[in-house]
């Protein structure tokens, strides 16, 4: 939103906080909701109907009808107010071109239909392929190097599902360490991750063409984490309100676009911009 509204001031102000929140939080979005899908893709009881079934009323019913609401929602913003897409550009996106950002009636949305799609990859592979993790692991590997030459095709998500289909993969592969909570609380791990992590954002080409997915493991393994030790205090004002972003993550990421457009146009008109406060809750939202 800031890269269309204030080009110069997402420059100036933003662009090294947006480099490293957008190194892990994706990856992290995949990674979590990979581990917690692997208890009904591995079932003993596994029921392909149930599951087509789940994935489907879960992730691509709302990526649609939120897609319609925000749709509506748009053609009743004033185009002076924030330059929203077109009645045709929303349709082919929500329809079409499910990652394309700049045309869907609320660009977040593109996470719910990638999301489906990764699932539903992931479930033809281990289902009704059968093959094994590590050949998994693999193929989602070798799909991710093939991003640069799709980074502009949009049809059905490929460019986002190319990008982030590793990270899916590798949270359904470790999903006990992950939802069990078996990583080690060593805290040599946990600096080794911080600098793992935090390497590429000192020194330039640290990683080469492995960056996005060793910052984005790393990154997101630093709050699994951080999260595993967050538990043992959860009576904590502070660890309580975490806890109650983190169960509503998804609806959180759904809707923080709009209101950050908004909050953004108010900052602006009473003048805000320029002063910390309103710095802090532009990067907040």
């Amino acid at each position: 939103a800031d890269t269309k509204m204030d080009p110069v001031f997402y420059e100036q102000k933003l662009r090294f906080i947006h480099n490293m929140i957008f190194s892990f939080h994706i990856p992290l979005f995949f990674i979590v909701s990979a581990a917690l899908m692997t208890r009904f893709m591995d079932s003993v009881n596994f029921n392909d109907k149930e599951f087509l079934k789940k994935i489907t009323t879960k992730l691509l019913f709302p990526f649609f009808t939120l897609n319609f609401a925000f749709g509506v929602f748009n053609v009743l913003t004033p185009y002076s107010f924030y330059p929203t897409p077109r009645v045709k550009e929303m349709l082919i996106a929500t329809l079409f071109m499910q990652s394309h950002h700049e045309f869907l009636p609320s660009a977040p949305l593109w996470f719910l239909f990638t999301l489906f799609f990764s699932a539903f990859v992931t479930y033809i592979f281990v289902r009704k392929i059968n093959i094994d993790k590590i050949t998994l692991l693999i193929i989602s590997v070798l799909l991710s190097r093939a991003y640069p030459f799709f980074s502009d095709v949009d049809i059905l998500g490929l460019r986002r599902f190319l990008y982030n289909y590793e990270f899916f993969v590798i949270g359904y592969i470790f999903s006990e360490n992950i939802i069990n909570q078996n990583i080690k609380r060593s805290y040599l791990l946990f600096i080794m991750l911080f600098v793992a992590w935090l390497l590429p954002f000192l020194i330039q080409d640290t990683y080469g063409n492995f960056m996005h997915l060793i910052t984005g493991i790393s990154g997101s393994l630093l709050i699994v984490f951080l999260s595993q030790r967050l538990k043992h205090s959860v009576s904590h004002p502070v660890n309580k309100f975490i806890c109650m972003c983190g169960q509503n993550s998804l609806l959180i990421f759904v809707f923080h676009m709009p209101a950050y457009v908004f909050v953004k146009k108010i900052i602006y008109l009473l003048g805000l911009a320029d002063i910390y406060l309103g710095l802090f809750v532009m990067i907040l939202l």
